[in-house]
């Protein structure tokens, strides 16, 4: 049992050190309610060729605003990549809570010369084989939770892709109806809101499929988040893909119309007690005074 003196002196000590700590975590924190991405981070892609499988990675900041930020990645002979916060994700704001940040890590048809959506998005690919998309270590100025039931993996056909797919058995002018197609994990958080949103749509085909895909979250540090997310090339064919094939001029190495671009999306809230520290520091604070 604590001696009334060395009771005091534990509280005084256990209260200057939470005030300390609210201190840090205010300077750390920022001036709004999401947590903001700092520094850089590596991006990185693997896919399997008749050589083996390769890899490219660059390192990239998560200021992204569009296409013009694409740079090519670590020298691939196709893919381009940038990062970005709070911009150009599919998620719906209703689906976006106020101290959440959307996290969004791009790739891209995009060679040594710029874009190039009429080559291969990954030359000499093992048809059967998986692709790899990774980001390491994109560092928070606040300790942070993945909210891991937001994941999604968006894949985007450029428009002059789909609409030269020729003609299909009734001899009309055959197009994807929508350029976008949606892969989430399971039971993903906001499944209502991307409907009434127009961002899943049902028709012709449903252009979303939930629960295909497995990304790993990691945090070496409270503060910093790593993910990667393995699935077959497979996943890149197109929803409404009907047999036709690819459009002359525009290779596809598994015999489907591959992707201008794809991206995975994911939102990171505060790490609740860093919060609950706030609050207590600014108690303590409050009654010292």
């Amino acid at each position: 049992m604590f001696h009334p003196i060395t009771r005091y002196r534990y509280i005084v000590a256990f209260s200057g050190a939470l005030v300390a700590c609210a201190v840090a975590t205010v300077a750390h924190a920022g001036p709004t309610d999401q947590p903001q991405p700092i520094g850089s981070s590596t991006m990185s892609i693997t896919y399997n060729t008749s050589a083996g499988d390769v890899t490219y990675f660059g390192s990239r900041t998560h200021n992204g605003t569009g296409p013009g930020d694409v740079t090519n990645l670590g020298g691939a002979p196709n893919v381009g990549a940038f990062s970005a916060h709070n911009a150009l994700g599919r998620r719906p704001a209703t689906a976006q809570g106020s101290n959440e940040t959307l996290m969004r890590h791009g790739f891209y048809k995009f060679g040594s010369s710029g874009f190039n959506i009429a080559g291969d998005f990954f030359p000499d690919v093992t048809p059967g084989s998986d692709v790899t998309i990774a980001i390491e270590n994109v560092q928070f100025d606040r300790p942070v939770q993945v909210q891991e039931d937001t994941a999604l993996l968006h894949i985007l056909w450029d428009l002059d892709q789909v609409d030269s797919l020729g003609l299909n058995d009734q001899n009309l002018p055959r197009s994807y109806v929508n350029p976008n197609n949606h892969h989430t994990v399971t039971n993903f958080r906001d499944v209502a809101e991307f409907q009434s949103q127009n961002v899943f749509l049902e028709n012709p085909v449903p252009n979303y499929n939930l629960g295909d895909i497995v990304p790993v979250f990691s945090q070496p540090q409270p503060d910093t988040v790593s993910v990667s997310l393995t699935f077959p090339y497979e996943l890149l064919r197109h929803f409404e893909d009907d047999g036709l094939g690819v459009p002359t001029g525009l290779p596809g190495p598994g015999g489907f119309l591959e992707p201008f671009h794809l991206h995975l999306e994911y939102l990171v809230v505060p790490e609740p007690s860093a919060g609950l520290l706030l609050a207590m520091g600014a108690m303590i604070i409050r009654r010292r005074r």
